[in-house]
């Protein structure tokens, strides 16, 4: 399990040292694709006090969306900081069992088989369904024809879309699983580490710029969608089964990101 570090998020007054006790440390990662340098230095963890900004090294989650609200930016620590989703002997647990493959019933085990067939591994995410036999099939079914089947958008760019969701919904579980998916695709590192940091700095095509832009609205802002922004697609020369397939995405990670997030489940890859 990557270990995550934990920054303060904004400014508070000095307190006593008597009041509280703090553990201070300091950290700085570094974007080689843009050269550009995140510095939290002394920051601090404050026993007791709200858990703020949490960061995995790999995907620096503490400099997501620089520009937004401080609480928008709260994540949980991963899961070897709490003692609530630890087993007795200390290994990683999620906070609801899953159903591994080992302890499945034939009717499940088979549909693990299909799930391993399609996505080259099994992920968590369908474990936690695994208790369920006819749920479980739904949602492979509607992830698998979703993300797989090539209708309207390229899955590459459907895993580009998921990649940036992911991240704006600050997705412990989804964002490690997807940015394998994307190295698996072929796409360079640094690329998918943008997508899921700041994809308005990643160095791509302005049309999926523009599709990337609807995705995060459709994300933060539900309430505001308009015809106008189907028709700027339009415009763009995104068909209707392109954009179709862009809401999906969106929505389906919607439901993902925080079913993840609910069961606590621990990530498919470090």
């Amino acid at each position: 399990m990557v270990q995550f570090l934990l920054r303060r998020c904004g400014n508070r007054p000095r307190q006593a040292e008597n009041d509280r006790q703090r553990e201070s440390h300091s950290h700085e990662t570094s974007d080689r694709a843009g050269g550009n340098k995140f510095q939290s230095a002394s920051f601090l963890i404050q026993k007791g006090g709200p858990l703020l900004i949490a960061e995995r090294p790999e995907i620096r989650l503490s400099s997501i969306h620089r520009d937004r609200e401080p609480g928008l930016a709260i994540l949980r620590a991963t899961f070897s900081q709490r003692g609530d989703c630890q087993s007795a002997t200390g290994v990683v647990m999620p906070f609801l069992p899953v159903l591994p493959d080992e302890q499945a019933s034939p009717e499940v085990r088979k549909i693990y088989e299909e799930v391993t067939r399609h996505w080259g591994f099994l992920p968590n995410y369908f474990q936690a369904l695994g208790h369920n036999a006819q749920l479980l099939q739904d949602q492979v079914n509607l992830f698998t024809n979703a993300m797989q089947e090539e209708r309207g958008l390229p899955r590459i760019v459907k895993e580009q879309i998921a990649t940036v969701v992911s991240g704006i919904n600050m997705s412990s579980y989804c964002l490690p699983q997807h940015l394998e998916i994307l190295g698996r695709m072929g796409i360079d590192k640094s690329l998918s580490r943008r997508l899921s940091i700041d994809y308005k700095s990643a160095p791509l095509d302005p049309k999926v710029m523009e599709l990337l832009k609807f995705c995060e609205k459709l994300t933060n802002r539900p309430g505001d969608m308009q015809r106008t922004d189907i028709e700027n697609l339009r415009q763009l020369g995104w068909n209707d089964a392109d954009i179709f397939d862009a809401i999906l995405v969106t929505s389906l990670f919607a439901c993902a990101n925080r079913f993840s997030s609910g069961l606590g489940l621990t990530p498919d890859f470090d």
